[in-house]
Protein backbone atom coordinates (compact mmCIF):
# COMPACT_ATOMS: atom_id res chain seq x y z
CA UNK A 1 0.00 0.00 0.00
CA UNK A 2 2.79 2.10 1.01
CA UNK A 3 4.41 1.35 -2.21
CA UNK A 4 1.56 2.55 -4.48
CA UNK A 5 0.71 5.61 -2.44
CA UNK A 6 4.11 6.61 -2.96
CA UNK A 7 4.15 5.84 -6.88
CA UNK A 8 0.39 7.41 -7.36
CA UNK A 9 1.59 10.48 -5.81
CA UNK A 10 4.96 10.69 -7.48
CA UNK A 11 4.93 9.25 -10.81
CA UNK A 12 1.67 11.97 -10.83
CA UNK A 13 3.95 14.68 -10.39
CA UNK A 14 6.97 13.41 -12.53
CA UNK A 15 5.01 12.67 -15.94
CA UNK A 16 2.99 16.40 -15.41
CA UNK A 17 6.36 18.15 -15.66
CA UNK A 18 7.59 16.04 -18.44
CA UNK A 19 6.12 13.08 -20.38
CA UNK A 20 8.82 12.52 -22.81
CA UNK A 21 10.45 9.25 -22.73
CA UNK A 22 8.52 8.33 -20.13
CA UNK A 23 8.09 4.45 -20.27
CA UNK A 24 11.40 3.76 -21.61
CA UNK A 25 12.65 6.11 -18.08
CA UNK A 26 10.70 3.97 -16.20
CA UNK A 27 11.73 0.82 -17.37
CA UNK A 28 15.48 1.98 -17.37
CA UNK A 29 14.53 2.37 -13.71
CA UNK A 30 12.80 -1.06 -13.07
CA UNK A 31 14.68 -3.82 -15.42
CA UNK A 32 18.20 -3.18 -14.54
CA UNK A 33 18.25 -3.76 -10.87
CA UNK A 34 15.74 -6.02 -11.16
CA UNK A 35 17.68 -8.29 -13.40
CA UNK A 36 20.61 -7.86 -10.67
CA UNK A 37 18.54 -9.38 -8.21
CA UNK A 38 16.90 -11.66 -10.14
CA UNK A 39 20.79 -13.21 -11.05
CA UNK A 40 21.95 -13.32 -7.88
CA UNK A 41 19.07 -14.70 -6.55
CA UNK A 42 19.39 -17.59 -9.24
CA UNK A 43 23.40 -18.37 -8.33
CA UNK A 44 23.76 -17.50 -4.83
CA UNK A 45 20.74 -17.76 -2.70
CA UNK A 46 19.58 -20.22 -4.60
CA UNK A 47 22.67 -22.81 -4.53
CA UNK A 48 22.76 -22.14 -0.92
CA UNK A 49 19.24 -22.70 0.19
CA UNK A 50 18.31 -25.63 -2.00
CA UNK A 51 18.12 -29.13 -0.43
CA UNK A 52 19.02 -30.63 -3.85
CA UNK A 53 23.07 -30.99 -5.48
CA UNK A 54 24.15 -28.41 -7.10
CA UNK A 55 24.08 -30.16 -10.52
CA UNK A 56 20.25 -31.18 -9.56
CA UNK A 57 20.02 -27.63 -9.33
CA UNK A 58 21.51 -26.28 -11.91
CA UNK A 59 20.07 -28.96 -14.63
CA UNK A 60 16.42 -28.29 -13.50
CA UNK A 61 14.31 -25.67 -15.94
CA UNK A 62 13.08 -23.74 -13.09
CA UNK A 63 15.74 -22.43 -11.92
CA UNK A 64 15.98 -20.54 -15.42
CA UNK A 65 12.44 -19.87 -15.29
CA UNK A 66 12.91 -17.60 -12.22
CA UNK A 67 14.65 -15.17 -15.21
CA UNK A 68 10.96 -14.59 -16.48
CA UNK A 69 10.67 -11.97 -13.39
CA UNK A 70 12.88 -9.75 -15.25
CA UNK A 71 10.09 -9.90 -18.01
CA UNK A 72 7.58 -8.67 -15.42
CA UNK A 73 6.29 -12.35 -15.25
CA UNK A 74 6.06 -13.37 -11.60
CA UNK A 75 7.75 -16.92 -10.93
CA UNK A 76 8.15 -17.30 -7.34
CA UNK A 77 10.30 -20.66 -7.42
CA UNK A 78 13.63 -21.86 -7.54
CA UNK A 79 14.23 -26.02 -7.17
CA UNK A 80 14.75 -26.86 -3.48
CA UNK A 81 14.46 -23.64 -2.21
CA UNK A 82 12.78 -22.65 1.16
CA UNK A 83 10.68 -25.68 0.96
CA UNK A 84 10.59 -26.10 4.77
CA UNK A 85 10.26 -22.30 5.54
CA UNK A 86 6.29 -21.88 7.03
CA UNK A 87 5.32 -19.17 4.79
CA UNK A 88 6.00 -21.52 1.63
CA UNK A 89 8.99 -22.02 -0.74
CA UNK A 90 8.19 -18.16 -2.49
CA UNK A 91 11.82 -16.72 -3.54
CA UNK A 92 10.64 -13.34 -3.31
CA UNK A 93 7.09 -12.57 -3.27
CA UNK A 94 7.08 -9.02 -3.91
CA UNK A 95 7.85 -8.84 -7.63
CA UNK A 96 4.13 -9.74 -8.24
CA UNK A 97 3.57 -6.23 -7.64
CA UNK A 98 6.28 -4.75 -10.45
CA UNK A 99 3.94 -6.39 -13.30
CA UNK A 100 0.96 -4.38 -11.99
CA UNK A 101 3.35 -1.50 -11.47
CA UNK A 102 4.16 -1.21 -14.85
CA UNK A 103 0.39 -1.47 -16.11
CA UNK A 104 -0.05 1.86 -13.63
CA UNK A 105 2.56 3.51 -15.38
CA UNK A 106 0.98 2.59 -18.90
CA UNK A 107 -2.19 3.81 -17.78
CA UNK A 108 -1.27 7.16 -16.41
CA UNK A 109 0.73 7.45 -19.67
CA UNK A 110 -2.35 6.95 -21.78
CA UNK A 111 -4.24 8.76 -20.33
CA UNK A 112 -1.92 12.10 -19.77
CA UNK A 113 -1.82 11.55 -23.81
CA UNK A 114 -5.26 11.71 -24.03
CA UNK A 115 -5.66 15.00 -21.52
CA UNK A 116 -7.59 12.94 -18.94
CA UNK A 117 -5.02 13.12 -16.14
CA UNK A 118 -6.47 16.21 -14.48
CA UNK A 119 -8.43 16.22 -10.88
CA UNK A 120 -11.65 15.98 -12.74
CA UNK A 121 -10.27 13.31 -14.85
CA UNK A 122 -8.94 11.49 -12.10
CA UNK A 123 -12.09 11.38 -10.10
CA UNK A 124 -14.29 10.00 -12.51
CA UNK A 125 -11.95 7.31 -13.38
CA UNK A 126 -11.37 6.25 -9.90
CA UNK A 127 -14.90 6.71 -8.83
CA UNK A 128 -15.75 4.07 -12.02
CA UNK A 129 -12.95 2.06 -11.03
CA UNK A 130 -14.22 1.68 -7.16
CA UNK A 131 -17.76 1.29 -7.99
CA UNK A 132 -16.59 -1.46 -10.95
CA UNK A 133 -14.58 -2.82 -8.38
CA UNK A 134 -17.41 -3.37 -5.78
CA UNK A 135 -19.76 -4.76 -8.07
CA UNK A 136 -17.30 -7.40 -9.12
CA UNK A 137 -17.14 -8.31 -5.22
CA UNK A 138 -20.61 -8.95 -4.86
CA UNK A 139 -20.76 -10.96 -7.73
CA UNK A 140 -17.94 -12.59 -7.08
CA UNK A 141 -19.13 -13.63 -3.28
CA UNK A 142 -22.07 -15.10 -4.63
CA UNK A 143 -20.40 -17.50 -6.63
CA UNK A 144 -18.60 -19.71 -4.39
CA UNK A 145 -16.20 -21.27 -7.04
CA UNK A 146 -14.44 -17.93 -7.69
CA UNK A 147 -11.72 -16.01 -4.82
CA UNK A 148 -12.56 -12.82 -4.10
CA UNK A 149 -9.23 -12.13 -2.48
CA UNK A 150 -7.75 -12.52 -5.53
CA UNK A 151 -9.57 -9.92 -7.02
CA UNK A 152 -9.04 -7.30 -3.89
CA UNK A 153 -5.08 -8.55 -3.92
CA UNK A 154 -5.02 -7.59 -7.61
CA UNK A 155 -7.35 -4.36 -8.19
CA UNK A 156 -6.17 -2.77 -4.40
CA UNK A 157 -3.21 -2.02 -5.45
CA UNK A 158 -4.81 -0.08 -8.75
CA UNK A 159 -6.75 1.54 -6.43
CA UNK A 160 -4.41 3.18 -4.55
CA UNK A 161 -2.35 4.39 -7.25
CA UNK A 162 -5.52 5.86 -8.71
CA UNK A 163 -6.32 7.85 -5.71
CA UNK A 164 -2.62 8.84 -4.60
CA UNK A 165 -2.69 10.27 -8.11
CA UNK A 166 -6.12 12.57 -7.34
CA UNK A 167 -5.04 13.55 -3.95
CA UNK A 168 -1.60 15.18 -5.99
CA UNK A 169 -3.92 17.63 -7.23
CA UNK A 170 -5.08 17.88 -3.80
CA UNK A 171 -2.25 18.31 -1.85
CA UNK A 172 -2.55 21.94 -0.67
CA UNK A 173 -5.96 20.98 1.09
CA UNK A 174 -4.59 18.04 2.99
CA UNK A 175 -4.23 19.10 6.62
CA UNK A 176 -2.93 18.25 10.18
CA UNK A 177 -6.04 16.46 10.94
CA UNK A 178 -5.12 13.61 8.57
CA UNK A 179 -2.57 12.37 10.99
CA UNK A 180 -5.47 12.18 13.45
CA UNK A 181 -7.84 10.08 11.08
CA UNK A 182 -4.78 7.97 10.54
CA UNK A 183 -4.46 7.34 14.14
CA UNK A 184 -7.94 6.67 14.66
CA UNK A 185 -8.48 4.18 12.00
CA UNK A 186 -5.44 2.27 12.90
CA UNK A 187 -7.17 1.72 16.34
CA UNK A 188 -10.30 0.69 14.70
CA UNK A 189 -8.72 -1.58 12.11
CA UNK A 190 -7.08 -3.62 14.30
CA UNK A 191 -9.08 -3.70 17.39
CA UNK A 192 -12.74 -5.12 15.06
CA UNK A 193 -10.02 -6.71 12.08
CA UNK A 194 -12.57 -6.39 9.81
CA UNK A 195 -11.76 -6.25 5.92
CA UNK A 196 -13.61 -3.87 4.70
CA UNK A 197 -12.73 -1.11 7.20
CA UNK A 198 -8.56 -2.68 6.62
CA UNK A 199 -9.19 -1.98 3.00
CA UNK A 200 -10.76 1.12 3.44
CA UNK A 201 -8.01 2.44 5.61
CA UNK A 202 -5.60 0.98 3.07
CA UNK A 203 -7.19 2.99 -0.12
CA UNK A 204 -8.30 6.04 1.52
CA UNK A 205 -6.63 6.72 4.57
CA UNK A 206 -3.09 5.62 4.06
CA UNK A 207 -2.32 7.39 0.83
CA UNK A 208 -3.97 10.74 2.61
CA UNK A 209 -1.45 11.10 5.22
CA UNK A 210 1.49 9.95 3.11
CA UNK A 211 0.34 12.93 0.99
CA UNK A 212 0.16 15.43 3.81
CA UNK A 213 3.62 14.11 5.02
CA UNK A 214 5.01 14.65 1.76
CA UNK A 215 3.60 17.95 0.71
CA UNK A 216 4.28 19.62 4.53
CA UNK A 217 7.01 17.98 6.56
CA UNK A 218 10.87 18.66 6.46
CA UNK A 219 12.10 16.17 8.51
CA UNK A 220 10.19 13.43 6.56
CA UNK A 221 11.14 14.57 3.73
CA UNK A 222 15.17 14.73 3.94
CA UNK A 223 14.49 11.53 5.29
CA UNK A 224 12.90 9.70 2.70
CA UNK A 225 15.12 11.68 -0.13
CA UNK A 226 18.03 9.96 1.75
CA UNK A 227 15.80 6.14 1.37
CA UNK A 228 15.03 7.19 -2.15
CA UNK A 229 17.41 6.15 -3.98
CA UNK A 230 17.43 2.88 -2.48
CA UNK A 231 14.25 2.33 -1.58
CA UNK A 232 13.34 0.13 -4.75
CA UNK A 233 16.73 -1.83 -4.09
CA UNK A 234 15.29 -2.75 -0.70
CA UNK A 235 12.12 -3.80 -1.82
CA UNK A 236 13.96 -6.12 -4.68
CA UNK A 237 15.86 -7.55 -2.41
CA UNK A 238 13.41 -7.43 0.99
CA UNK A 239 11.42 -10.82 0.74
CA UNK A 240 14.49 -12.31 0.08
CA UNK A 241 16.40 -11.41 2.99
CA UNK A 242 13.23 -12.27 5.07
CA UNK A 243 13.15 -15.87 3.53
CA UNK A 244 16.49 -16.27 4.03
CA UNK A 245 16.80 -15.56 7.62
CA UNK A 246 13.40 -17.68 8.46
CA UNK A 247 15.47 -20.65 6.43
CA UNK A 248 18.53 -20.37 8.60
CA UNK A 249 16.13 -20.31 11.79
CA UNK A 250 14.98 -23.87 10.97
CA UNK A 251 11.53 -22.52 8.67
CA UNK A 252 9.89 -20.94 11.57
CA UNK A 253 10.69 -17.85 13.82
CA UNK A 254 8.89 -14.58 15.09
CA UNK A 255 7.90 -12.12 12.66
CA UNK A 256 9.20 -9.08 14.79
CA UNK A 257 12.55 -10.59 15.13
CA UNK A 258 12.70 -11.62 11.56
CA UNK A 259 11.80 -8.05 10.87
CA UNK A 260 14.82 -6.58 13.42
CA UNK A 261 17.38 -8.71 11.43
CA UNK A 262 15.82 -8.15 8.19
CA UNK A 263 16.12 -4.49 8.00
CA UNK A 264 20.12 -3.74 8.43
CA UNK A 265 21.06 -6.47 6.14
CA UNK A 266 18.29 -5.06 3.23
CA UNK A 267 19.29 -2.13 3.51
CA UNK A 268 23.35 -2.89 3.55
CA UNK A 269 22.48 -5.24 0.38
CA UNK A 270 20.14 -2.59 -1.29
CA UNK A 271 23.08 -0.45 -1.14
CA UNK A 272 25.45 -2.72 -3.06
CA UNK A 273 22.91 -3.30 -5.61
CA UNK A 274 22.00 0.17 -6.28
CA UNK A 275 25.83 1.09 -6.74
CA UNK A 276 26.62 -1.96 -8.45
CA UNK A 277 23.42 -1.55 -11.17
CA UNK A 278 24.50 1.85 -11.71
CA UNK A 279 28.15 1.13 -12.00
CA UNK A 280 27.48 -1.69 -14.94
CA UNK A 281 24.51 0.68 -16.54
CA UNK A 282 27.08 3.17 -16.56
CA UNK A 283 29.76 0.91 -18.44
CA UNK A 284 26.87 0.17 -20.60
CA UNK A 285 25.98 3.42 -21.18
CA UNK A 286 29.70 4.13 -22.49
CA UNK A 287 30.39 7.14 -20.13
CA UNK A 288 33.20 5.91 -18.60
Amino acid sequence: AIFFSFSGFYVTKSILKDDKKFLLKRIKRIIPELFVVVFFTIVLVGPIFTNLSLSSYFSKKETYLYFTNVLLFPYHNLPGVFKNNIFGSTVNGALWTLSIEFLCYVYIFIIKKIGFLTKKGIAIIFSLLLVFTLISCYIIQDLSTLNITMLITIIRPFLIFNFSSLLYFLKDRIGLNSIVLFVLSIIVCFIFKMNILYNIFLIFILPVVLCYLSNNVTIYNKFFSVLGKISYSIYLVGFVVQQSIVSIFGGEMNNYFNFIIAVPISILLAVMVYNFTNKIMTLVNGDI
